[in-house]
């Protein structure tokens, strides 16, 4: 019965003029910012743009158009008094199903950064010169974290 409202609730976020120009803006983001970090890196701008470059960076949009999101999100059924048909689910269920969509729209912003870090990281490109600007926070995190988990397994046995 969740299901119907978690496809409701993403089909009027996919078809939300703000969600799709919040994913478009984000992506062409992300190619910039991976783009100007390699520029960085290859010495073709001055490394004191390196700071300039962080604000394209992950943990930057996701503030701006994740917020945005949010207001889409949760406004947008106010605004409209759609939540009153929701709420026939249960209130529970409706704030879960919110949270469920908003990790779902997160993961979709996450991914170009994602992919442009893995992509790096695979093809042994050295940012080193970027100053770790390259590596999107996000993904650091998560590499930070499986190796921290994964040395406590080696250490343990």
């Amino acid at each position: 019965m969740m299901k119907k409202l978690y496809k409701a609730t993403m089909y009027r976020m996919i078809m939300s003029t703000g969600v799709r120009v919040s994913v478009i803006l984000t992506y062409a983001a992300a190619v910039l910012y991976y783009v100007l970090s390699w520029m960085l890196a290859n010495g073709k701008i001055d490394a004191a743009y390196a700071g300039s470059i962080t604000g394209l960076g992950d943990s930057m949009i996701l503030w701006i158009f994740g917020s945005l999101i949010v207001g889409i999100l949760v406004g947008g059924d106010f605004e409209n008094k759609t939540i009153h048909a929701s709420l026939s689910y249960g209130r529970g269920k409706v704030i879960a199903n919110y949270m469920f969509v908003f990790t779902t729209l997160m993961f979709v912003l996450l991914l170009p950064y994602t992919i442009g870090s893995v992509c790096l990281i695979t093809f042994g490109v050295d940012m080193r010169q970027a100053g770790g600007t390259a590596i999107s926070i996000y993904m650091r995190n998560v590499l930070n974290y499986t190796t921290d988990v994964s040395m406590a397994f080696i250490s343990k046995s």
